[in-house]
């Protein structure tokens, strides 16, 4: 698909061409991810906006764009693992270690032939095909002072690492700061800057507090989930399939989201990938990336 034909697809927030077919294109993948999970003793939960459709909606939120999922610590290693046997083109496996342009603290599902990129990135260093997103439930300290200082540990190995290579530019804040990181990241390489990183995470593990924590946001310190709300799983149905979420799902919707059950008013249904992200089942990312090699710019798909 060239450049014309790219532009001439519709533009619904963040989804460039047919929801419905990047659903269909995501609803697949989630599937084929559990698939090969459950072949290695996996379990792999719904989480976030994909858990509060299944639960609210049976379904995709009308207005959402992707699939959110959350492995334990121990499962996702074993995903790293047997990654690369497993996920055959246009799937792979995306973390921190095997795309060293790409750093985020949790893993992706990439589907190669279909689109999923981050708009700020000025050029596309990193895989940017159609994604899952895979986050992780590591051991949380139970004291809030302790969560916050291991985040802003976290946060200093995140900055040097995403910085190794090059400036990080999905994120223009950290443009100032990146020529000091860059020059911390030459002391050591980019491994061991990893497994430092990792046995911080992994540290609160031996005090065995019964808390797990998603470490995604800023504010994470502060929404600790108690482990046994996740053991054991149910089934529930997301698009007439069923897949696996936390036993004590109202306890954690209620604890992110409030009266979840209540959907928002239209006003309030803010798409946060707006501007951010752009998803589609209808161009790939390598055609994506030839024919924009500026870069995304919103503009250019606004009609007249």
């Amino acid at each position: 698909m060239n450049r014309e034909e790219i532009l001439k697809l519709k533009l619904d927030g963040s989804v460039l061409g047919d929801r419905k077919r990047l659903w269909d294109a995501e609803l697949e993948m989630l599937a084929y991810f559990v698939d090969v999970c459950k072949k290695h003793d996996v379990t792999v939960y719904l989480a976030y906006g994909t858990l509060l459709g299944a639960i609210r909606h049976k379904g995709f939120i009308p207005w959402d764009e992707d699939i959110d999922v959350v492995v334990t610590r121990e499962d996702f290693n074993k995903i790293c693992d047997f990654a690369d046997e497993e996920f055959k083109a246009p799937y792979s496996w995306q973390y921190a270690l095997n795309d060293r342009n790409y750093f985020f603290r949790y893993g992706r599902l990439r589907r190669e032939d279909m689109l999923g990129l981050v708009t700020t990135m000025s050029k596309y260093e990193y895989n940017c095909g159609l994604f899952i997103d895979v986050f992780i439930l590591d051991e949380a300290p139970a004291k809030l002072s302790k969560r916050k200082k291991l985040w802003k540990k976290m946060k200093y190995y995140e900055m040097v690492m995403q910085n190794y290579y090059h400036p990080y530019k999905a994120h223009r804040s950290a443009k100032l700061t990146s020529p000091f990181f860059r020059m911390m990241g030459k002391f050591t390489n980019y491994d061991k800057l990893y497994k430092k990183y990792i046995n911080i995470i992994t540290k609160p593990a031996k005090d065995n507090t019964g808390l797990y924590v998603i470490w995604d946001m800023p504010n994470s310190a502060y929404k600790v989930i108690k482990k046994d709300l996740f053991f054991p799983p149910v089934e529930v149905e997301f698009m007439g399939h069923k897949f696996s979420a936390p036993h004590g799902y109202d306890e954690i919707l209620t604890n992110e989201y409030g009266d979840y059950m209540t959907p928002p008013s239209e006003s309030e249904r803010l798409k946060w990938h707006d501007g951010i992200c752009i998803f589609s089942a209808d161009v790939s990312y390598k055609d994506f990336k030839k024919a924009f090699p500026e870069g995304f710019k919103k503009e250019l798909f606004e009609k007249k």
